[in-house]
């Protein structure tokens, strides 16, 4: 036996069970556009957010670089230094002030939204780091960000950079 529309539903017409499938198909599409264009919105606004860190960050913006923290900071994991370390607007201002040049942002980035609210992203974080009084570092690390957003903002929560590894 071959199933059909017409075996599975004997009683209905093909073109009654044509255009039930068919508002069906257009109840599912309504409801999953409102949804599909909110996590467009969100991957948008975490985009802006990464961007806008690293923008704040070398222009040694601390107003505009504090609008990405949460009072407490974010931990970062860097292969410079041993362990994670917790990094808040105080250790930022001390860097700010300090006279070093940093020229930094994120290449190849990628969004991915965990839950409404969480984003993962990825990506390359690229460009220089010049100590006071010294000569610029240039810097490729994979960088990997955790993202919340509290209340309208996105907040960093975490990052995490590692070396890449060379095909030897």
């Amino acid at each position: 036996m071959t199933l059909s529309p017409t075996t599975l539903f004997p009683s209905v017409g093909i073109g009654l069970l044509s255009r039930i499938l068919l508002l069906f198909s257009l109840l599912i599409s309504s409801l999953l556009t409102p949804a599909l264009a909110h996590a467009q919105a969100e991957e948008q606004e975490v985009r802006a957010a990464v961007n806008g860190l690293y923008r704040a960050l070398s222009d040694q913006d601390a107003t505009a670089f504090s609008t990405y923290l949460m009072p407490q900071g974010f931990t970062e994991f860097n292969p410079d230094w041993p362990g994670v370390r917790r990094l808040d607007m105080k250790v930022f201002k001390s860097i700010f002030e300090s006279g070093a040049k940093i020229d930094l942002s994120v290449a190849e980035l990628q969004v991915h939204l965990i839950s409404a609210g969480n984003a993962v992203t990825t990506g390359y974080r690229v460009g220089t780091i010049t100590p006071p009084g010294g000569v610029a570092i240039k810097s490729r690390l994979a960088l990997t960000m955790i993202w919340a957003k509290h209340l309208v903002q996105w907040k960093l929560q975490h990052v995490h950079l590692s070396e890449e590894k060379s095909d030897q």
